[in-house]
């Protein structure tokens, strides 16, 4: 049997134009390294640190801005909520590029959502505390008063 192999690219005309061959073996040598986290614990596990980590921010939150009308609208049900807080703000736009200067990544909801989501395999307490010290502090100072408050391409 024998095959002709063109040596010329003929995309496929749909979806499949996008699906690439066999990954390269050191490509994936870190993803072993970031499943192996799994094989040590379980999603129970998982879960109940998520919503450690998201009551623990709520908490925070509501403690340490509720001078500022930063308003937690994340459910407080543990049952009703999935693994990120959501504050809501008038300048929440302006907020988010302040945490952005200050390493935090938050994500921006129209018209007026911080959500932060913070990952049960990594974070840390502290970082939570960190967190919200960045939002107390950027508020405190007015520091989110240096950015438009206007939507900006993802960066």
């Amino acid at each position: 049997m024998q095959f002709d192999m063109a040596h010329q690219l003929i995309p496929a005309p749909d979806a499949g134009a996008f699906q690439i061959g066999t990954p390269h073996l050191l490509s994936l040598a870190p993803l072993i390294g970031s499943l192996e986290m799994y094989s040590e614990t379980t999603i129970d596990i998982i879960r109940a640190k998520s919503v450690q980590l998201t009551h623990y921010l709520m908490e925070l939150a509501t403690a340490r801005l509720k001078d500022f009308n930063v308003r937690v609208v994340t459910p407080q049900e543990e049952t009703q909520r999935g693994g990120h807080v959501a504050l809501a703000h008038p300048e929440a736009v302006r907020i988010c590029k302040a945490l952005k200067d200050r390493q935090v990544i938050p994500d921006y909801r129209p018209p007026e959502v911080i959500r932060l989501a913070p990952s049960p395999l990594y974070t840390t307490y502290t970082d939570i505390w960190d967190t919200v010290d960045h939002l107390w502090h950027i508020m405190h100072e007015r520091e989110y008063m240096r950015y438009p408050q206007e939507r900006e391409v993802i960066s």
